[in-house]
């Protein structure tokens, strides 16, 4: 019974230290043990420094915000700044200014200033959890969803092109339906032709998808 006693408690002990993140004050210099949830959203003032802080919590223009958003990436061989912190459906974020924000909207704030409404950040690298300034760039709604579609991708996750295992065209066939098109073929008849529904061949013609051919 001792021996199952003492198991128990290495056991406890080292999921108790599985659990927890070593992290550094960054006003103060204190070193503390916090919790995974805590860590990954950024929760990593000491208890007095957590205490004085301003009403409404951490501003990304506080002056110590940007050291410690950016010591929560890891820079990659690719050379991708990959954020290292919480996420949800791909993509980093981070609590501030009173709320959850996306980490590379964040990253583009401390970079080059406030986001202007109405325009999305993109990522040129493809990378959803990459913070690397350079690797972002603005774009609208329409601009996202054209650069998302010309990668082979959608926000709901949907693959596009040859990328999709369920694919009834390949690339070649989809730039002789295009060309076809352009000459006033109907979408029966090429529907026919390639032995696939006219719906796959108005989605082809309406641009919806095959955009990147």
């Amino acid at each position: 019974m001792p021996l199952i006693g003492e198991a128990k408690k290495t056991y406890m002990r080292k999921r108790y230290t599985d659990s927890r993140r070593m992290i550094v004050c960054p006003l103060c210099g204190i070193e503390r043990f916090v919790s995974i949830l805590q860590h990954n959203a950024g929760q990593v003032l000491c208890l007095n420094c957590s205490i004085h802080q301003p009403k409404g919590g951490r501003k990304i223009s506080d002056l110590y915000f940007a050291s410690l958003f950016w010591s929560m990436s890891a820079i990659t061989e690719s050379g991708c700044w990959k954020w290292m912190g919480g996420n949800r459906k791909e993509y980093g974020r981070i609590f501030v200014d009173g709320r959850f924000k996306s980490a590379h909207r964040v990253s583009w704030e401390l970079s080059y200033g406030t986001i202007p409404s109405g325009l999305c950040v993109l990522h040129k690298c493809d990378n959803p959890l990459c913070v690397n300034p350079n690797h972002l760039f603005l774009g609208t709604t329409a601009d996202n969803n054209l650069d998302m579609r010309s990668k082979g991708r959608s926000s709901y996750g949907i693959v596009f092109g040859e990328q999709n295992g369920k694919h009834k065209l390949n690339s070649e066939q989809v730039a002789q339906i295009k060309t076809y098109l352009r000459k006033g073929c109907g979408t029966s008849e090429l529907g026919r032709q390639y032995g696939v529904s006219h719906m796959i061949i108005n989605a082809i013609k309406r641009g919806i998808t095959w955009v990147a051919i």
